[in-house]
């Protein structure tokens, strides 16, 4: 921080790779995302406040920041819905984005996750919902954001931590702990037209979770997470 003399943090950061530039954003003390951002292996020595930038609204949970062509950020704000700050003219100018309003999305109780570059190369921003539900943002053909509601679209349990969405070969998946502490996923299958959901705990008579779980492909999709016995726990598919 202090080789940018930039403003305290209060949220963990998110870092991501824009051209040579090495790239982080935070929530500061202030509520505002800041972002650090320097030449690769250079350190920190420039910063911008994407809030002030933008005008937009002041975040309440962790942002987190990718690349898909431009720069994006996305967020939990004070106002519960999911914003996007996001570059645009060469990726010289900010601006900012309510994809909640713009998908006619429920409130968010979690942060966001996002996968930069879904089967159709668009954007899937994940997040559990004041309801519980699993919801989906994502761009349609005509590039307008749409809603889903994944947790009504497969009869899964309802979430009480924030999901992690990936990719093996053309498949989404999407796995999350439930109210009975289970790890559950959802996933796609006949090319990406049909979703379902399965409990991994029950499957592999895993232990209960205490943390939300992170997910990887290793040949196979493989998913760790902390259960309630403090241990860190792999489900994997033989």
């Amino acid at each position: 921080m202090t080789l940018a003399t930039a403003p305290p943090a209060a949220g963990d950061p998110s870092a991501y790779v824009f051209g040579s530039y090495e790239v982080v954003v935070y929530r500061g003390t202030d509520s505002h995302v800041h972002q650090l951002f320097a030449k690769a292996n250079q350190g920190p020595s420039s910063k911008a406040d994407l809030t002030a930038l933008t005008n937009a609204p002041v975040a309440m949970g962790n942002p987190s920041g990718y690349v898909n062509a431009a720069q994006l950020v996305i967020y939990r704000a004070t106002d519960n819905d999911i914003h996007q700050l996001y570059t645009f003219n060469n990726n010289t100018q900010w601006a900012q984005a309510d994809l909640s309003k713009l998908a006619g999305a429920p409130a968010a109780a979690g942060d966001p996750f996002a996968l930069p570059s879904g089967p159709s190369g668009k954007q899937i921003i994940t997040y559990r919902g004041a309801d519980g539900h699993i919801d989906a943002l994502w761009v349609n053909g005509s590039s307008l954001w749409a809603h889903t509601d994944m947790t009504a679209l497969t009869n899964a349990p309802l979430s009480v931590g924030d999901p992690f969405e990936y990719l093996q070969g053309g498949n989404q998946l999407v796995s999350f702990r439930g109210v009975d502490s289970d790890i559950h996923e959802l996933y796609t299958i006949n090319n990406n037209s049909q979703w379902l959901q399965t409990d991994l705990s029950k499957l592999t008579s895993a232990p209960p979770a205490a943390g939300d779980p992170s997910a990887y492909i290793f040949g196979n999709p493989v998913v760790v997470y902390r259960g309630t016995d403090w241990h860190i726990h792999l489900l994997s598919l033989q």
